[in-house]
């Protein structure tokens, strides 16, 4: 519970780092900003990152091979990379799909939200908003199929707004 501090960090840091657990939840009011990565999940099943405030990071929330996350209720603004990347790196043993990724604002940010690699897949992409993106709003791999895009309201991309 970050109650209502901040975590800041250089261009080398990572903010939060989950390795290997499970159900852990991060949760607001709070900020990270300044970090490489805000935070950074590697085999992390059910993580929950809930009303903070990420602000000129690398990537926001990096989720790899960490299956049923939830990030939720976020707002990513000035991301150089990812507001939230799903990384589903091939032939792991722990699963990496699965996601809820909902009611999070992402404004002025390079990338919005990456489904990347074949086990990124049964994932709920739904009720966020993208603003002022440089590429990418909303960008899945083609095999992370039964994935479910909604109602998402998305304004002034640069390349596409959802690109498979």
């Amino acid at each position: 519970d970050l109650n209502g501090h901040r975590i800041t960090g250089g261009v080398d840091t990572t903010a939060l780092a989950l390795e290997g657990v499970a159900r852990v939840t991060v949760r607001g009011p709070g900020r990270i900003e300044g970090a490489a990565v805000g935070v950074d999940a590697l085999r992390a099943p059910g993580l929950t990152v809930r009303d903070i405030d990420f602000v000129a990071v690398g990537d926001g929330v990096r989720l790899t091979n960490s299956a049923h996350g939830h990030i939720v209720d976020n707002r990513f603004d000035a991301i150089e990379g990812h507001a939230v990347a799903v990384l589903a790196l091939p032939y792991s043993l722990t699963r990496g799909g699965s996601h809820t990724i909902r009611g999070n604002s992402i404004v002025d940010s390079e990338y919005g939200v990456l489904l990347g690699g074949y086990d990124s897949g049964h994932s709920l992409v739904a009720g966020n908003s993208f603003a002022h993106i440089g590429t990418f709003a909303i960008q899945a791999d083609p095999r992370a199929d039964w994935s479910r895009i909604d109602d998402n309201r998305i304004d002034d991309v640069g390349v596409a707004a959802i690109a498979f």
